[in-house]
């Protein structure tokens, strides 16, 4: 039998006003094709809510154009025996 058990109590849980992720993001620009990378390190999520979408919005330095796409933040706790 484990000697800790972790019960999750809700789905959702808000991660805070801003949060920064060690990730990049690539799109690509609907309007020239251009791989567009966001460092989510720099740009963060704001107010972000785990287990439910989240919106990046990604503008192309190239063309101008802007876009968003969906992201979904998951946490997990887990015990360490």
């Amino acid at each position: 039998m484990p000697t800790l058990v972790i019960k999750p109590l809700d789905t959702v849980l808000e991660l805070g006003k801003r949060t920064y992720v060690p990730a990049l993001a690539t799109s690509i620009c609907p309007g020239c094709d251009e791989a567009v990378v966001m460092d989510l390190r720099e740009s963060y999520l704001s107010y972000p809510n785990t287990n439910v979408p989240t919106a990046l919005s990604f503008v192309c330095g190239k063309c101008d154009t802007a876009w968003t796409k969906q992201v979904v933040v998951k946490l997990t706790v887990e015990p360490v025996e």
